[in-house]
């Protein structure tokens, strides 16, 4: 609600503010993803939640894809960010049902899990690096177009909630498949 009310308000998306405004929120970001992968509430969340239903959720990394690419579309971001681009996000969004489903029926092994939930926390973070890189205030790496989306409302979600979300996720799958009996 914080962010979202910045970014309502203009101020994250100001590139005069230096050091540039989105960083004032990055602490808070990590904050968040720390205490809800490492608190009792998420150790008790990830014991009684379904390990499927852990991994199908991501489904959401794929209209957030197609968010993203509307974004690039109208210049508010840089092609990089999207799948059209550098980001391969969108394959885990694609994939949460079907690894979620195969979790439910056995049918996949507990290695593979893992490698999935670590190949999507280093996907998560690609993007979310090269979000804050291709800031108008930072501008890091060279781009078609800066990434002004992530201090705008409401777009400013995808990176104070649906990253967290997304990294958070992962964790609690970790967390769940490192409590659990290896599978074959």
């Amino acid at each position: 609600m914080f962010t979202g009310l910045l970014s309502w308000s203009g101020w994250l998306a100001r590139v005069d503010v230096r050091p540039p405004a989105f960083l004032f929120v990055a602490p808070g970001i990590v904050a968040w993803v720390v205490f809800a992968a490492r608190s009792k509430g998420a150790k008790a969340l990830a014991q009684q939640a379904p390990l499927a239903a852990l991994i199908a959720v991501q489904v959401f990394r794929f209209p957030l894809e197609l968010l993203l690419h509307a974004l690039w579309k109208a210049r508010l971001l840089p092609q990089m960010m999207t799948y059209e681009g550098a980001n391969f996000d969108i394959v885990m969004g694609l994939s949460a049902p079907i690894v979620g489903y195969l979790a439910l029926r056995g049918k996949i092994s507990q290695k593979f899990l893992v490698l999935w939930n670590v190949v999507g926390i280093l996907l998560v973070v690609h993007v979310a690096a090269r979000g804050v890189l291709t800031t108008p205030a930072i501008a890091a790496l060279a781009t078609d177009v800066p990434n002004q989306a992530i201090g705008m409302f409401p777009y400013t979600f995808i990176a104070t909630f649906f990253v967290p979300a997304a990294l958070v996720l992962h964790v609690l799958t970790l967390r769940k498949l490192a409590d659990r009996a290896p599978v074959t």
